[in-house]
């Protein structure tokens, strides 16, 4: 899934702006918003350039930094910070010892508190992430694309020695994803890569998705077709080498990466095996429907609201299911939202309206990436899987559901006929296969374990068997 974020503030760009200034309001200041009991730390840099001050905005937990605020005061002891695009504000009251802001952020309606000192707040811990030097070998590599005309740079991690080693090809999970598959302070596929070359003597291929980090191409205009073009690259390039076993070449796909995989072994016999983490089985629209009411009633939404918010995903699915052409999907969509919008309380909808927060909600969804998205059924692709699945995910998994998704796999894994086939859901672990307690997305960057090893250790019992006999 395109990865969610609680606050769309983290999306925009925009000039700088100031009202006021004083030397002692120079500084950065952190702090960290209590959502849904989860928190999501909030850093300012404020800074001054002559007679005036500017800030940028950073969100440690979900990435983002230097996010530019478009306007900031200082006056009279109270800090004021506004990101109008979005509706969103901030006022904080210095305190007597110039070391802290008391103070409260609002955006949309809600208001949350939030203190802020002076520096830039801790480092979460990540013990997971294996450090240099390693025991194996991390390779460098490129290859092209010749259909995309494209390069992509990535790393092969392998053991010491001339090989052939079995290998597998880590495909990540949607939105701009480098070679780690980072996301908020994780890198799963770094833990993954070092646990399966360390413990089974394999190689692993991880790379950057195109347009990201240092591989070409354009990942905005992209779609899963795309991807799996890219993975189709990654398999011709690796079969290609000596110090590579080409008859035990397998893909671990998470998320739409587990929507991919399926998509390059259909049309691949020789692919050996294949690892589904979090993977879509069903289609799109229904797992954009069902993720909607999960993360809401995770939130705390019940009721009428939640009946009027899945009322209104459904229609916008309908739109994309009817319509597929991004230009005539995109109107569609900008009448539905102003007719959200026109029902809101004046004081959000002019917020709303003069941000133009219906214009970008609309060509967002109408991305022709979004658009395939919503209207592809994994269905077709894994009937015509021969080779070994296992299919993994968790059952706080808000994102992917476990259950609906993992039997509409196994459901068509049988229909194609294929009989080896394995899956597993793990009683407490989420989206990215963390132990978690909500699922929700705001708890992710506050767990410090990156890859349950748990997961792991099933994934090395079950590749055992397929690349070791």
């Amino acid at each position: 899934m395109r990865q969610l974020f609680l606050f769309t503030l983290l999306t925009f760009q925009m000039a700088t702006m100031l009202s006021g200034q004083t030397p002692s309001i120079v500084d950065t200041w952190s702090g960290a918003l209590n959502v849904q009991g989860q928190k999501l730390r909030i850093v300012f840099h404020i800074n001054q350039e002559g007679d005036e001050l500017s800030a940028t905005m950073d969100s440690p937990d979900q990435g983002t930094k230097g996010i530019p605020v478009d306007g900031v005061r200082f006056e009279e002891n109270v800090l004021s910070l506004a990101i109008r695009s979005i509706g969103f504000s901030y006022k904080g009251e210095m305190t007597k010892d110039g070391n802290e802001l008391k103070g409260k952020m609002e955006q949309r309606g809600a208001v949350l508190k939030l203190d802020l000192k002076r520096g830039g707040g801790s480092k979460l811990k990540r013990p997971q992430e294996p450090k240099p030097p390693f025991s194996y070998i991390e390779e460098a590599v490129e290859f092209k694309n010749d259909s995309a005309n494209i390069s992509l740079s990535g790393t092969l991690s392998h053991p010491k020695g001339n090989g052939p080693f079995p290998t597998a090809i880590l495909i990540s999970g949607s939105g701009p994803q480098n070679r780690n598959s980072e996301i908020m302070g994780h890198k799963p596929f770094l833990v993954i890569s070092d646990y399966l070359v360390n413990n089974l003597g394999m190689a692993v291929l991880r790379y950057d998705e195109r347009g990201v980090g240092e591989s070409e191409g354009n990942f905005a205009t992209a779609t899963s077709y795309d991807f799996a073009s890219d993975v189709e690259a990654a398999f011709a390039y690796l079969k290609s080498r000596k110090d590579i076993d080409a008859k035990h070449i397998g893909l671990i796909g998470h998320s739409e990466g587990g929507l991919v995989a399926p998509m390059v072994a259909a049309a691949h016999e020789d692919v050996a095996f294949l690892i589904l983490l979090a993977a879509p089985g069903l289609s799109g629209d229904l797992i954009i429907v069902q993720q909607t009411e999960d993360i809401a009633r995770a939130s705390g939404v019940a009721g009428e609201a939640l009946e009027m918010m899945l009322k209104q995903q459904k229609e916008r699915m309908v739109i994309l299911n009817e319509h597929t052409d991004p230009e005539k999907a995109e109107q569609k969509l900008r009448s539905h939202f102003y007719r959200i919008e026109e029902k809101l309380p004046s004081r959000e909808r002019e917020a709303s309206i003069e941000s133009d927060a219906v214009l970008r909600q609309a060509k967002t969804m109408a991305s022709p990436w979004y658009i395939n998205f919503v209207n592809h059924d994994p269905a077709p692709f894994l009937e015509k899987v021969k080779c070994p699945v296992l299919a993994l995910n968790g059952a706080l998994d808000l994102q992917v559901a476990a259950k609906a998704n993992i039997n509409a796999i196994e459901t068509a894994l049988q229909k194609g006929g294929n009989q080896h086939y394995r899956s597993q859901i793990f009683p407490n672990l989420n989206h990215l296969f963390q132990t978690a307690k909500t699922g929700l997305p705001a708890e992710y960057p506050q767990i410090e374990e990156t890859f349950s090893p748990e997961a792991l250790k099933v994934m090395f019992e079950w590749l055992m068997r397929q690349v070791r006999g």
